[in-house]
């Protein structure tokens, strides 16, 4: 496979310049260059070639497989040296690539055989710095790849390079998609980008005008045009807009502005999120997040924590015959959806409507409604986002306090997808979009530190609408009493059971 111009740069200013840091976007190319370039150095003079990404899956599926099957292919035509295994290709004890696990400073195992045997119990711990200035001291020639730059879980191989002098011996190169960080970031796969970073900063993006962004740059390319796929760059700015985090990474190849290390949910937690399925069986829960003309009412269903539906209305009016309506709408959809829950998942549900202590409802919106379904026998979970805190999901928020209602549903929704306990699969793009919206501050409060979020009128201003999605999702993520138990106008008066089936041990 030929290299398009960018490619070649690279290749050609790893020799130059030693230092080499890119930036760009999903699908140009960067994966495949990992084999090329690696291969080419290792073959050239003898050397070591150390690859750090943040966890071994990431090593093993993208550039440890550019690696291992550039050379595998290069084998079949040419006599090359080297015995090719899992996460390492050696020649002898002196001179081999090997892929390296940097989760933290802590986390990296050290020698067994002159070769690094990333997450060997029995081996010596090593930090970062450490292995670096062993594979310096023992070689002539090394090569740093830094793989997933832009990783949170870098920052320690980016600290230790950041302080590495650079020769002739070393070289360094760092490359990753953008996302979730922003110019102010103090990462240091951002530090590597700015002017005087002593790296040679490539920017590679799918728009022509990105070429004199605020970041610059030493060399911009711009794909060409039997790699462009107009039908997935039309999908990105329709499902996320020109201005999201999201297009900026992975279309254009840009930081957002400001700084991302205060967005209360990132996308790496949505992501990582989606590893693991959570394991509880909490059953079904709804979020209802209340609006009129021309912001509607969201609606999310959760089922063990994992988003499966959701619906939209919009009601012209804040009047009675419009809250009649809304109640009604609610009411149609605890039965409707509790009859689908059941379907699906007959083990945590029973064929009844989900009742109104799994409802959590907005009810700083349209107020009446909340009123009406009680009326009527429904007694959901009133949430008024501006009240206090309700001290919820206390075993995984720790010490923690919170400004209002609203900041803590949004810190338990940020750490239950940390914790694998909740999950929104990615057919669910208005959430994954609104979740990345709001930043949040820490206060020192009278008793200690104190989470509050930025405020709603800042992010609809910043992106013309509210975050309904997200809203009806961290109030379907809920926590009420005793997990699920009434509260609100009812709680003093009933309580009742929730109709799951438990199973059988």
């Amino acid at each position: 496979m030929s290299l398009w111009e960018f490619q070649r740069h690279t290749v050609e200013a790893l020799f130059k310049h030693k230092r080499v840091t890119i930036r760009g976007p999903r699908k140009v190319g960067k994966s495949h260059l990992i084999g090329d370039v690696v291969t080419t150095f290792f073959y050239t003079a003898p050397c070591r070639v150390v690859l750090f990404a943040p966890n071994l899956s990431q090593n093993r599926e993208v550039a440890w497989s550019s690696i291992h099957d550039t050379i595998s292919r290069a084998k079949k035509t040419t006599d090359l040296p080297g015995e090719v295994n899992k996460t390492s290709i050696r020649i002898d004890d002196s001179y081999y690539i090997v892929a390296v696990t940097a989760r933290d400073e802590g986390a990296v195992r050290g020698y067994h055989s002159g070769l690094f045997m990333p997450g060997d119990p029995d081996a010596e711990a090593l930090s970062v710095e450490d292995i670096i200035e062993k594979e310096r001291a023992n070689t002539t020639k090394l090569l740093i790849v830094v793989d997933e730059a832009q990783n949170r879980q870098m920052e320690p191989v980016h600290k230790a390079l950041d302080g590495l002098s650079a020769g002739d011996d070393v070289t360094v190169w760092k490359f990753g998609n953008c996302h979730p960080l922003g110019l102010d970031d103090d990462h240091g796969f951002v530090r590597s980008h700015r002017e005087g970073s002593g790296y040679h900063r490539i920017h590679v993006s799918w728009h022509e005008e990105d070429r004199h962004d605020e970041m610059g740059c030493d060399a911009f390319f711009v794909p060409p045009g039997h790699m462009r796929n107009q039908e997935w760059l039309d999908l990105m700015e329709r499902d996320h807009g020109k201005e999201s985090s999201i297009y900026l990474s992975d279309v254009c190849g840009n930081f957002m502005e400001g700084s991302t290390a205060d967005l209360c949910v990132t996308r790496s937690m949505l992501v990582g999120a989606l590893a693991t399925k959570p394991d509880n069986e909490v059953g079904p829960r709804i979020g209802i997040d209340l609006g009129f003309k021309g912001d509607p009412c969201v609606a999310s269903l959760f089922v063990n924590r994992i988003k499966v539906a959701s619906h939209e209305w919009l009601p012209p009016e804040d009047d009675l015959e419009n809250q009649l309506t809304t109640a009604t709408e609610i009411a149609t959809l605890a039965v409707n959806w509790g009859k689908a829950v059941h379907k699906k998942y007959p083990e945590v549900w029973d064929n009844q409507a989900i009742t109104g202590e799994r409802i959590s409802v907005d009810d700083t919106g349209l107020t009446g409604v909340c009123d009406i379904l009680a009326s009527k026998g429904i007694y959901v979970d009133r949430v008024v986002f501006s009240t206090a805190a309700d001290g919820h999901h206390a075993e995984i928020v720790g010490d923690y306090e919170f400004k209002n209602v609203r900041a803590e549903m949004y810190w338990c929704a940020r750490r239950l997808l940390q914790e694998g306990m909740a999950q929104i699969p990615e057919k669910w793009v208005k959430s994954w979009q609104q979740a990345q919206w709001t930043h949040f501050e820490v206060e020192h409060g009278k008793k200690g530190q104190v989470i509050k979020m930025e405020k709603k009128e800042i992010i609809k201003k910043a992106h013309s609408r509210s975050p309904d999605d997200w809203d009806a999702d961290v109030l379907a993520l809920r926590e009420t009493a005793k997990g699920i138990g009434i509260v609100g106008s009812s709680a003093g008066r009933r309580r009742r059971k929730p109709r799951t089936k438990r199973r059988s041990r």
